[in-house]
């Protein structure tokens, strides 16, 4: 995308402004620390709608009343406008569109007073479409649903910025590349590549949202069958309650169907074979059960208790362990007197020597322990999760046998108190049909079939549509440009000897993760080559060629605009302040600005136009051999200038 930054600027609330000018090719804005270099990139960020504000507090944050950056495109220009957090800039922004630069060029604090506030996320949204993102959903759904659903500005941040912390970093190779972004960011990649329209990114929202619904209509299907089991235990319980009031033998070999079907031909009470035990009996049976179970369940308790007090003591114990370990490292090279004399007697004594020798060989047993012991430890988790799911078990049959035999306490309440049996069963068979109403009605509740089947097939559409877009080839070949650039332009920084020559690999489609592949040594990460100039040279590696990607012809329809901040790259060279007198590393440097000036060169003369690199730095002043630094400086700030 053919974009870039044309101003920087900041008002205060009496309109005194300060600006910073950028043009497309290298900018270098060079100084002393605490100048406000690195105050730039934040101000860029917080136009460019982040939710929050990481512009420094103090000096900048006071003079800051409304912050703004003017973004160039081929045939417009974008003004962008916020005023500083708290005085609204919180949930309102600025955004104006101008034909011709000569209506701002000189921009004031009045032009935006002119201006009406908008939303943020509706500013943001605006600045999306401008740069192409726009959105595809053409669905009856609100606007704020079929914003959750498209990919965002502020997703593709993480290609923009290379902050001081982050440039020359082991760990971490992107901007806000915490868990939620890192997502969005991997997934929304071939929309910021201009490879599909957001209708290729709603498709993917559509097919993950209908594989979670699918999940969770068979997991549904699987609770219900688990249940089943407890649906029919339960209702033979209230069987064999009424066979048992009435005095009759119950089949207990009739399943849950054979149960449902019984309920319109229960047996009626006859006075021959009622026999009053008979419930009394069920009664305490049911009571002995539970009684049972409720002994299983203190038991387990126990046990659960005694595998969480041994599993902490094992904890313990390893802790003590180390703490020994920590206080017994004795010198190794302890003296034995060959000839040791007793101070009082003068006479030579071989018991010194005994106990010296001793306690060396004691210090290198206890050393072995600890070593064979060190990493050991217990855990029991799995015993007690297995043992947590028996506990929540009983606890379900222990609630149902308690229920069963209120049931029958009740029915016994009410044949003492009516002194009609009749009656009594009358009741109870009633109150059986209802309940077996009921779970009949749970069980024959429909399991969605038509559901999972219409959500398959839309999976099986979604599938096939996201397969037309071509995606596995383009990857590919993208992942084979960036390998590619990344070799050859660490090739010309500071990289390891030993790991040349540079074979730089970047995991586009899966993980965003970076590696040189080293005949001898195989994979390396990153976070494991052992210099800075190392990380410093994978890091401009990479979005240097990022740089070049968005830019290139093939990627015309890329959201990204064409501009890369870094932040303070001589730092692993210089971490306080710069010395001119300091050769080698200068000559280090002057690689690293030369490097990105040819790379520039090269995206030029490929792509009809220059993509934008800001650099904020200590550095000044270098020989860049036919490069003149002074005509890519944009600001120098020393002796007392500051941004502001």
């Amino acid at each position: 995308m053919n974009c870039y930054i044309k101003e920087i600027i900041i008002f205060n609330k009496k309109g005194e402004k300060r600006f910073v000018p950028l043009k497309p090719g290298l900018n270098i804005i060079t100084g002393e620390s605490k100048t406000g270099k690195s105050a730039l990139i934040e101000i860029v960020d917080y136009c460019l709608t982040s939710k929050t504000s990481g512009i420094p507090k103090g000096i900048i944050s006071d003079f800051g009343y409304l912050y703004s950056i003017i973004l160039a495109f081929p045939n417009k220009y974008l003004v962008i406008g916020r005023k500083a957090f708290l005085e609204g800039g919180n949930s309102k922004m600025y955004l104006k569109v101008e034909s011709s630069f000569q209506a701002i060029q000189d921009i004031q604090l009045s032009y935006f007073e002119n201006l009406q506030l908008e939303l943020r996320d509706k500013v943001r949204v605006e600045i999306e479409k401008h740069l192409g993102l726009s959105v595809m959903d053409m669905t009856d759904r609100s606007e704020a649903e079929r914003e959750r659903g498209k990919s965002s500005l502020r997703n593709m941040m993480p290609f923009l910025f290379q902050h001081q912390n982050l440039v020359a970093n082991k760990h971490v190779l992107f901007y806000q590349f915490e868990d939620f972004y890192r997502k969005n960011t991997i997934e929304e990649f071939p929309v910021f590549a201009g490879w599909t329209s957001d209708e290729y990114y709603h498709l993917n929202r559509q097919l993950d949202y209908n594989r979670k619904e699918l999940k969770k209509i068979k997991s549904s299907i699987e609770r219900r069958e688990m249940a089943r089991q407890e649906v029919e235990q339960e209702l033979r319980g209230y069987f064999k309650n009424y066979y048992a009031l009435i005095g009759k033998h119950f089949d207990e070999t009739l399943s849950l169907e054979q149960l449902f079907a019984l309920r319109n031909q229960l047996p009626d009470y006859d006075s021959k074979t009622f026999v009053s035990q008979n419930i009394v009996h069920r009664s305490n049976q049911l009571k002995q059960e539970r009684d049972t179970k409720k002994r299983q369940l203190t038991q387990i308790g126990v046990k659960i208790g005694e595998l969480n007090e041994t599993q902490q003591y094992a904890n313990d114990y390893q802790v003590n362990l180390g703490v020994l370990d920590m206080v017994s490292h004795y010198p190794d090279n302890i003296n034995i007197p060959r000839d040791s004399f007793c101070p009082l007697c003068g006479k030579e004594s071989e018991n010194i020597s005994k106990q010296a020798q001793q306690l060396k060989e004691s210090k290198a047993k206890l050393a072995k322990e600890l070593k064979q012991v060190s990493t050991y430890s217990i855990s029991y988790t799995r015993e007690i999760d297995e043992l947590s799911r028996k506990q929540d078990q009983l606890r379900k049959e222990i609630r149902l046998l308690e229920t069963q035999i209120r049931d029958i306490e009740q029915t016994v309440q009410e044949i003492k108190k009516q002194q009609r049996v009749e009656t009594t069963i009358i009741y109870a068979k009633a109150k059986l049909d209802i309940r077996t109403s009921e779970i009949e009605k749970e069980k024959n509740m429909p399991i969605t079939d038509d559901k999972t089947a219409e959500i398959e097939g839309a999976i099986e559409i979604l599938e096939k549509r996201l397969s037309g877009f071509n995606l596995e080839n383009l990857f590919k070949k993208a992942e084979s440009f960036l390998n590619e650039s990344m070799s050859k332009i660490c090739e010309r920084l500071d990289f390891e000897e030993e790991l040349r020559p540079a074979n730089l690999w970047f995991k586009l489609e899966d993980d965003f993760t970076l590696f040189h592949a080293d005949k001898r040594l195989g994979k390396v990460s990153i976070n494991e080559m052992g210099s800075g100039a190392n990380w410093l040279a994978c890091h401009l590696s990479l979005f240097l060629s990022f740089l070049h990607l968005f830019t290139k012809k093939e990627q015309e329809h890329s959201t990204v605009p064409s501009f890369l901040f870094l932040d303070q790259p001589s730092q692993i060279y210089f971490p306080n302040e710069f010395d001119l007198e300091k050769d080698k590393e200068i000559k280090q440097v002057a690689k690293i600005y030369i490097t990105i000036i040819d790379k520039i060169a090269e995206i030029e003369k490929e792509c009809g136009y220059a993509p934008q690199v800001v650099i904020t730095d200590h550095a000044d002043k270098l020989d860049l051999g036919k490069y003149e630094f002074e005509n890519f400086v944009r600001k120098r700030w020393r002796k007392g200038e500051g941004l502001i």
